[in-house]
């Protein structure tokens, strides 16, 4: 295992907007300039960024900054507002919206080539025995036995875009 405190190379892309970023908090006006340097940064050769998942916050910026430019085509209902949002053809992602898991103010941006889900070989979802019989009504309840882990072969292709 390789320590990312002894080891800068293993670490993950950080851009904190305030501190080494644009000098200010993240707002529709600058959300771009801070993700265009997260993604230069985390961008090797034809390895780039698969995904881009936002907090509500970070998303609804984001939103803004291009219906600022938005031209409506549309003349018989006005349409405004996207339906699917990307970013130098990459999709971004609200984090659930109303209870997401996404922390306040950070946008992630994921390479998967190189996330990995490493299930154990003898216990990917296997049933334990016995199965359990409800005593008050017609069912069977099958309870899976699971081991596994998602592991990173590539940290310094991952960014992390905050507030801070």
């Amino acid at each position: 295992m390789i320590d990312r405190a002894s080891y800068t190379f293993w670490r993950n892309y950080y851009l904190g907007a305030s501190t080494s970023g644009s000098g200010a908090s993240i707002t529709a006006t600058n959300i771009q300039a801070n993700m265009n340097t997260v993604l230069a940064n985390v961008t090797r050769g034809s390895d780039r960024t698969s995904v881009i998942f936002m907090d509500n916050s970070f998303y609804t910026k984001f939103m803004g900054s291009l219906q600022t430019i938005q031209r409506i085509t549309d003349t018989e209902t006005g349409e405004a507002g996207f339906m699917k949002l990307k970013y130098a053809g990459i999709d971004v992602v609200m984090d659930g919206g109303y209870g997401g898991d996404c922390p306040a103010s950070h946008a992630y941006f994921l390479n998967l080539d190189y996330l990995s889900y490493r299930p154990h070989s003898q216990f990917e979802f296997v049933p334990l025995d016995p199965d359990r019989h409800a005593t008050n009504q017609a069912a069977l309840v099958k309870i899976l036995y699971f081991m596994g882990n998602v592991t990173l072969s590539n940290a310094f292709l991952q960014g992390v875009l905050t507030n801070a």
